[in-house]
């Protein structure tokens, strides 16, 4: 078990704006990354443009957040979004971090995690971390988390 960096995304205005309430990810890190993690039955719900709650937790606020995670056929890409995620856009001042880094991560295991219904398709990882460095200290905090090889537990 350890920590896997799903997506690093610089923020634009699009991203942290109430208007807009949602970031685009980038496409490469979504296949690669997080819909690996994924039971194969939500990945076809995304694929077919129906959204997937994902728990994340913000690691500088210490709140979980319900968002959702769909696929977005306009621009082809997959983003986060839904009152999970302007919860989180609000509880971080994110309007306020255009420019910086959106970091979020897995705690990722070998085998499936997510209860014991003894379904064989279940999620690869047993909890999400998503937070915004803004300055080159907070990055290096940030790739610290990453090289862990144990779980941390945000209070």
């Amino acid at each position: 078990m350890g920590w896997k960096l799903v997506s690093k995304k610089k923020l634009w205005p699009t991203d942290v704006s109430a208007r807009h309430n949602r970031v685009l990810l980038h496409r490469d890190d979504v296949r690669s990354n997080l819909l690996p993690l994924l039971p194969q039955w939500e990945r076809n719900a995304v694929e077919r443009g129906e959204p997937v709650t994902l728990p994340i937790r913000s690691a500088s606020v210490g709140k979980m957040y319900r968002v959702e995670f769909a696929y977005w056929p306009s621009t082809k890409g997959y983003i986060l979004h839904g009152r999970g995620w302007a919860s989180f856009r609000k509880d971080v001042a994110l309007e306020k971090m255009k420019g910086g880094v959106l970091f979020l991560l897995a705690l990722c295991s070998d085998d499936p995690v997510d209860g014991d219904d003894g379904r064989e398709d279940r999620r690869r990882f047993s909890s999400m971390v998503m937070d915004v460095a803004i300055d080159e200290q907070d990055m290096e905090a940030a790739e610290v988390l990453l090289s862990l090889r144990q779980p941390v537990i945000f209070t």
